[in-house]
């Protein structure tokens, strides 16, 4: 075994357990950073980059790394182990368990399904309003459950519009095979007609003339000629040879004209017409009957017809050979064959060249229009499958609860202000306001660029081109409609859930609306927060009845005795579907962040960041805004904004910046990952069902990634600015009024 063998051996065997060889090594490669610097900010640093390694290659579980801050914090001596498991459940994590709790609730009953149909039905079935059905539920569902649901849910209904699609075109297509299929056999017999006329032509030419005779008269020449109803002229010319016999030539030509007909003005025109065309056609076919049983019938006897008394008399003549062309392309031989005694005789053979070019030609056109539908169906397929996984992203930056992103970047700002004794900025109706407008207008740009990518300018001048997308708008309504049906009448325990998140929702906008005192002001400052109401809304949910309960006046007169019904929430169901995992994330993120602030590692790194000061505050942004979009393309966005927001905290207080400015277009930021399959699990489902290549996702992802990054970078400049006031420091204004109150105050004395 050569040298070379044996290393390409090891190096495929390295290859096969590659991530239980970083697991190993990385640990061990970044360990002299806290032997060479003993300090708290290099232990947590050696943390950090630990996470961040196994973050990105994915080594273990991404919630199993969010657990090794209560491993290694208390072991470095960064934090006490009791502190660094206070951070993993938060009022942040409580108001996201709700949420989830909620969301559940809403699955169970098949609620978001229900509204994502209807809205596709109500929106109609063209390629457009497809568009439109399929982008505007997927957007409005993410913002109230899971992103992964959402999509789980949208793109079976996707895939089952795509198959009506397909068995639209099918029959189309099949349909017009059956029309050209009748039109070539009409054709195939009337070249067959023209073929037998042509051989009676072709054996009353030879020449030496035979002395038959079948018809009396003298010698002048006489003609008739019939007409037939499908307008075939024949004419039969006897001629008087030169010993007074007569023979007969027989001419036949086919001259069969179709006047262009014009258009009908009227449907009863129009149905005249066909009407008219259909006895036409019947008449053709009867008329080509008799002629073809005339000719087939004359070749049973000797009689029956003048070409086999050619041949029987032409049977001791010397051999020769002539081959004539006819101009309809059809190739007739004549075979003159001499014998043993000297006798003439012909042989008729015949070859059909241009049907089967008409054959292969029909075949060809049909492969070609079957390849580009198939090609135009893929492609709207793709179309579809993005939308979906795009509008779920999107849809989860319109409100607080809708990605855990948002509750990472409301909890590190929250606590910032808190630790200076100010009210947290971000609250469940703060970010509404903020980020319903910008979800809005993200929607509208993904809208756009989907249709401007797999539709071109047509969809924004439908009214005069034609769109030549395949459609089956029957097809697909009436599969949508049976899908809903499926879901029978609504139920109670849909009502009831449309009845509990409308409530929920209302109580997290009304406790602390900012323009009006809220709710929470009835009680001590700061008890009530945005975890109370969800988790009363999720106890609710296990005792309230899925079913009207079937007990005293709600009873019917066939129930003898009261029944019990389930509730809408059990707890079977809770414990096996609650996506535990984020919640951890959510926890690791918390600690990761507490132990650089802990630790001063976020106030060194914002001091070796002080240079970027002479940098404009929006550029910093919008660096920050594009470096977190795409660095969550390869790695989750969560463990994105874990690491990069105790960063951004340090970098704000050093340049003097309110901290939310960087923070806030950061997470909006992270949940615009539109290129890879990786970088969510919507763009992961979607990609499972085979539409869609990597560089499809890519290629039309990285232009929603600038637009929205753009979009996020003019919010948090424009309306985003007024709301939080983030041209000033909070505390550092409070302090410099404080300083003036007392300078003011010690002047007087």
């Amino acid at each position: 075994m050569s040298v070379r063998t044996v290393l390409f051996t090891i190096i495929r065997d390295l290859c096969v357990y590659w991530k239980t060889i970083v697991f190993i090594l990385s640990p061990i490669l970044i360990l002299p950073l806290p032997l060479l610097l003993p300090s708290p900010e290099a232990n947590c640093g050696y943390v950090l980059i630990l996470m961040a390694l196994y973050w990105i290659a994915e080594v273990l579980p991404l919630p199993v790394t969010a657990l090794m801050p209560l491993v290694l914090f208390p072991l470095l001596g960064v934090m006490p182990g009791k502190d660094v498991a206070s951070t993993y459940i938060t009022d942040t994590s409580i108001v996201f368990i709700g949420g989830l709790i909620m969301a559940l609730a809403i699955e169970k009953c098949n609620l978001h399904k229900r509204i994502g149909l209807r809205i596709l039905i109500l929106l109609g079935s063209g390629p457009t309003r497809l568009l439109i059905g399929f982008m505007l539920p997927t957007w409005f569902l993410s913002m109230w459950i899971s992103n992964t649901a959402t999509t789980a849910m949208m793109i079976p209904v996707a895939e089952s519009v795509i198959n009506q699609l397909r068995e639209g075109v099918r029959l189309k297509r099949t349909k017009n095979h059956t029309e050209k299929s009748a039109i070539a056999t009409v054709e195939e017999e009337n070249k067959k007609y023209k073929m037998a006329v042509g051989s009676c032509n072709h054996a009353y030419a030879v020449d030496d003339p035979l002395e038959i005779t079948y018809f009396g008269g003298d010698g002048e020449s006489s003609s008739t000629r019939n007409s037939f109803t499908d307008s075939t002229a024949v004419s039969a010319e006897i001629v008087k040879d030169s010993r007074g016999g007569k023979y007969g030539t027989a001419e036949f030509s086919t001259e069969e004209s179709e006047k262009d007909e014009e258009k009908a003005k009227t449907d009863d025109e129009v149905d005249e017409k066909k009407d008219n065309e259909k006895i036409k056609k019947f008449g053709r076919m009867l008329s080509l009957a008799v002629a073809y049983s005339s000719n087939v019938g004359g070749t049973a006897t000797l009689t029956g017809t003048a070409t086999n008394l050619l041949v029987a008399n032409a049977a001791n003549k010397e051999s020769s050979s002539t081959r004539n062309s006819f101009t309809d392309s059809t190739a007739v031989s004549a075979e003159i064959v001499k014998d043993s005694r000297g006798g003439k005789y012909g042989t008729a053979e015949f070859s059909t060249e241009e049907s089967e070019k008409d054959e292969e030609k029909a075949k060809t056109d049909d492969e070609v229009d079957e390849k580009k539908d198939n090609e135009k169906i893929k492609k709207f397929g793709r179309m579809l499958s993005l939308a979906v996984a795009y509008s779920s992203n999107v849809g989860g930056t319109a409100t607080l609860t809708g990605t855990a992103t948002n509750l990472l970047v409301a909890n590190a700002a929250n606590k910032i202000w808190e630790d200076h004794d100010l009210d947290p900025p971000l609250t469940y109706t703060t970010w509404l306001f903020f980020g319903l407008p910008h979800s809005v207008i993200c929607l509208v740009f993904v809208w756009a660029w989907l249709q401007l990518i797999f539709m071109g300018w047509r969809p924004f001048c439908f009214c005069c081109v034609k769109d030549e997308t395949p459609h089956n708008d029957e097809g697909i309504k009436h599969a949508l409609i049976e899908e809903y049906d499926k879901l029978g009448s609504i139920t109670f325990g849909e009502v009831s859930a449309i009845v509990f998140l409308v409530l929920l929702v209302a109580l997290w906008f009304s406790r602390d609306p900012g323009f009006a005192p809220g709710y929470a002001s009835l009680f001590k400052e700061g008890y009530v927060t945005d975890g109370v109401p969800a988790i009363l809304i999720s106890i609710i949910l296990f005792a309230w009845p899925s079913q009207i309960p079937k007990w005293m006046c709600f009873r019917s007169k066939d129930d003898k005795r009261a029944t019990r019904v389930p509730a809408m929430l059990d707890w079977q169901t809770v414990s096996t579907k609650l996506p535990w995992g984020p919640l951890l994330l959510l926890g690791g993120g918390f600690a990761l962040a507490e132990g650089c602030e802990v630790s001063g590692l976020s106030q060194l790194i914002g001091e070796q960041l002080a240079a970027l000061g002479v940098i404009p505050p929006w550029a910093i942004a919008l660096v920050i805004t594009i470096m977190v979009s795409f660095i969550t393309e390869i790695t989750s966005n969560t463990a994105v904004i874990s690491l990069m927001l105790p960063i951004l905290e340090a970098m704000a207080d050093d340049l003097g910046i309110n901290p939310l400015y960087l923070m806030l277009p950061a997470g909006m930021a992270a949940s615009y990952a539109f290129m890879l399959p990786i970088a969510t699990p919507p763009n992961a489902i979607v990609f499972s069902y085979g539409y869609l290549k990597i560089i499809n996702m890519a290629s039309v992802g990285f232009g929603i990634n600038l637009l929205c990054v753009l979009v996020v970078t003019l919010g948090i400049n424009t309306w985003g600015m007024a709301m939080f006031n983030l041209d000033e420091i909070p505390w550092a204004a409070i302090s410099n009024s404080t300083a003036s109150t007392y300078y003011l105050a010690t002047t007087i004395t």
